[in-house]
Protein backbone atom coordinates (compact mmCIF):
# COMPACT_ATOMS: atom_id res chain seq x y z
CA UNK A 1 0.00 0.00 0.00
CA UNK A 2 3.01 2.42 0.36
CA UNK A 3 2.66 3.05 -3.37
CA UNK A 4 -1.19 4.35 -2.46
CA UNK A 5 -0.62 6.36 0.89
CA UNK A 6 2.22 7.76 3.27
CA UNK A 7 0.83 6.04 6.30
CA UNK A 8 3.19 3.05 6.00
CA UNK A 9 6.25 5.35 5.64
CA UNK A 10 5.10 7.78 8.36
CA UNK A 11 4.28 5.16 10.79
CA UNK A 12 7.84 3.28 10.44
CA UNK A 13 9.55 6.59 11.17
CA UNK A 14 11.31 7.86 14.55
CA UNK A 15 12.04 11.35 13.01
CA UNK A 16 11.92 13.42 10.34
CA UNK A 17 14.24 12.42 7.12
CA UNK A 18 15.67 14.80 5.04
CA UNK A 19 15.12 14.99 1.19
CA UNK A 20 18.39 13.34 0.16
CA UNK A 21 17.40 10.67 2.26
CA UNK A 22 13.96 10.45 1.05
CA UNK A 23 14.57 10.61 -2.42
CA UNK A 24 17.56 7.82 -2.29
CA UNK A 25 14.87 5.60 -0.39
CA UNK A 26 12.18 5.84 -2.45
CA UNK A 27 14.48 4.95 -5.22
CA UNK A 28 14.79 1.73 -3.71
CA UNK A 29 13.01 -1.70 -4.40
CA UNK A 30 11.77 -3.91 -1.67
CA UNK A 31 14.33 -4.60 1.07
CA UNK A 32 14.29 -8.15 0.64
CA UNK A 33 13.47 -10.75 -1.80
CA UNK A 34 13.54 -14.82 -2.01
CA UNK A 35 12.97 -17.12 -4.66
CA UNK A 36 13.60 -20.39 -6.35
CA UNK A 37 17.20 -21.18 -3.57
CA UNK A 38 17.84 -16.76 -3.89
CA UNK A 39 17.72 -14.50 -0.88
CA UNK A 40 18.94 -11.14 -1.29
CA UNK A 41 18.39 -8.27 1.64
CA UNK A 42 19.74 -4.65 1.43
CA UNK A 43 19.48 -1.87 3.67
CA UNK A 44 21.13 1.97 3.96
CA UNK A 45 22.55 3.37 7.10
CA UNK A 46 21.90 5.34 8.85
CA UNK A 47 18.15 6.08 7.44
CA UNK A 48 17.63 9.40 7.96
CA UNK A 49 20.77 11.24 6.34
CA UNK A 50 22.35 9.08 3.54
CA UNK A 51 24.81 9.95 1.04
CA UNK A 52 24.46 8.35 -2.64
CA UNK A 53 24.02 4.85 -1.12
CA UNK A 54 21.32 3.00 -3.28
CA UNK A 55 20.63 -0.63 -4.75
CA UNK A 56 18.37 -2.28 -7.16
CA UNK A 57 17.44 -5.71 -8.35
CA UNK A 58 15.45 -7.47 -10.26
CA UNK A 59 14.91 -11.37 -11.05
CA UNK A 60 13.73 -12.35 -14.35
CA UNK A 61 13.21 -16.09 -15.47
CA UNK A 62 15.71 -17.24 -13.61
CA UNK A 63 18.64 -14.24 -13.61
CA UNK A 64 18.79 -12.17 -10.47
CA UNK A 65 20.47 -9.16 -11.72
CA UNK A 66 21.63 -6.55 -9.28
CA UNK A 67 23.87 -3.16 -8.82
CA UNK A 68 25.74 -1.44 -5.67
CA UNK A 69 25.80 2.24 -6.10
CA UNK A 70 27.77 4.97 -4.07
CA UNK A 71 27.76 8.27 -5.96
CA UNK A 72 29.86 10.42 -4.35
CA UNK A 73 29.20 13.33 -1.95
CA UNK A 74 26.42 13.76 0.31
CA UNK A 75 22.68 15.57 0.45
CA UNK A 76 20.72 16.53 -2.86
CA UNK A 77 23.60 16.15 -5.11
CA UNK A 78 24.22 13.13 -4.53
CA UNK A 79 21.06 11.83 -4.28
CA UNK A 80 20.20 13.19 -7.79
CA UNK A 81 23.25 11.16 -9.18
CA UNK A 82 21.82 7.78 -7.41
CA UNK A 83 18.57 8.63 -8.91
CA UNK A 84 20.27 9.17 -12.76
CA UNK A 85 22.20 6.48 -12.37
CA UNK A 86 19.98 4.01 -10.94
CA UNK A 87 17.74 5.17 -13.72
CA UNK A 88 20.11 4.16 -16.49
CA UNK A 89 20.68 1.02 -14.82
CA UNK A 90 17.03 0.29 -15.06
CA UNK A 91 16.32 1.21 -18.49
CA UNK A 92 19.39 -0.59 -19.76
CA UNK A 93 18.53 -3.75 -17.78
CA UNK A 94 15.07 -3.38 -19.20
CA UNK A 95 16.74 -3.21 -22.67
CA UNK A 96 18.53 -6.45 -22.33
CA UNK A 97 21.98 -4.88 -21.84
CA UNK A 98 25.20 -6.97 -21.26
CA UNK A 99 26.71 -6.38 -18.45
CA UNK A 100 29.84 -4.14 -19.78
CA UNK A 101 26.67 -2.18 -22.13
CA UNK A 102 25.19 -1.22 -18.48
CA UNK A 103 28.78 -0.39 -17.42
CA UNK A 104 28.92 2.40 -20.68
CA UNK A 105 25.16 3.07 -20.45
CA UNK A 106 26.10 4.09 -16.57
CA UNK A 107 28.83 5.88 -17.12
CA UNK A 108 27.89 8.05 -20.16
CA UNK A 109 24.41 9.01 -17.97
CA UNK A 110 26.65 9.88 -14.72
CA UNK A 111 28.84 12.26 -17.53
CA UNK A 112 25.87 13.95 -18.34
CA UNK A 113 25.56 15.97 -14.93
CA UNK A 114 27.80 19.27 -14.87
CA UNK A 115 30.16 20.22 -12.25
CA UNK A 116 33.14 18.42 -10.28
CA UNK A 117 32.46 15.15 -8.27
CA UNK A 118 30.15 13.81 -10.29
CA UNK A 119 31.08 10.07 -10.19
CA UNK A 120 29.99 7.04 -8.25
CA UNK A 121 31.59 3.41 -7.62
CA UNK A 122 29.12 0.86 -8.88
CA UNK A 123 28.86 -2.74 -8.74
CA UNK A 124 26.80 -4.82 -11.18
CA UNK A 125 26.21 -8.38 -11.18
CA UNK A 126 24.08 -11.15 -12.75
CA UNK A 127 23.58 -14.65 -11.13
CA UNK A 128 22.28 -17.22 -13.12
CA UNK A 129 20.26 -19.37 -10.05
CA UNK A 130 19.96 -22.62 -12.30
CA UNK A 131 23.79 -22.98 -12.09
CA UNK A 132 24.87 -20.45 -9.23
CA UNK A 133 27.52 -18.60 -11.87
CA UNK A 134 28.17 -15.01 -11.19
CA UNK A 135 29.21 -12.32 -13.81
CA UNK A 136 29.76 -8.45 -11.85
CA UNK A 137 31.60 -6.04 -13.00
CA UNK A 138 33.25 -3.65 -10.07
CA UNK A 139 33.73 0.16 -10.76
CA UNK A 140 35.68 1.08 -8.12
CA UNK A 141 33.76 -1.22 -5.56
CA UNK A 142 35.56 -3.71 -3.45
CA UNK A 143 34.20 -7.67 -4.57
CA UNK A 144 31.18 -9.05 -2.91
CA UNK A 145 30.32 -10.98 -0.52
CA UNK A 146 29.37 -14.36 -1.54
CA UNK A 147 27.41 -16.47 1.05
CA UNK A 148 26.25 -20.07 -0.53
CA UNK A 149 25.15 -22.49 1.88
CA UNK A 150 26.08 -20.33 5.13
CA UNK A 151 29.48 -20.48 4.27
CA UNK A 152 31.08 -17.28 2.96
CA UNK A 153 33.47 -18.36 -0.36
CA UNK A 154 36.75 -17.09 -0.54
CA UNK A 155 37.54 -13.54 -2.07
CA UNK A 156 38.41 -13.36 -5.16
CA UNK A 157 41.36 -11.66 -6.38
CA UNK A 158 40.49 -8.44 -9.28
CA UNK A 159 41.35 -4.92 -9.60
CA UNK A 160 38.24 -2.63 -9.59
CA UNK A 161 37.88 -0.33 -12.78
CA UNK A 162 37.22 3.72 -12.31
CA UNK A 163 33.95 4.87 -10.35
CA UNK A 164 31.46 5.60 -13.51
CA UNK A 165 31.31 8.99 -14.44
CA UNK A 166 34.94 9.62 -14.91
CA UNK A 167 35.02 7.78 -18.15
CA UNK A 168 36.50 4.30 -18.49
CA UNK A 169 35.30 1.05 -17.60
CA UNK A 170 34.84 -1.48 -14.47
CA UNK A 171 37.53 -4.93 -14.38
CA UNK A 172 35.17 -7.95 -14.87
Amino acid sequence: NAHYTDLPHLLRRRKDMDLAAEMQWSLLPPLSFESAGVSLSGLLEPAYEVGGDCFDYAFNNGTLDFAVVDAMGHGLASSVLASLLIGAYRHGRRAGQTLAQLTTSIDEAARTLPGPGTFATVLLARLETDTGSMSWISSGHPPPLIVRDGSVLPEIEFSPGLPLGLGGLGAV
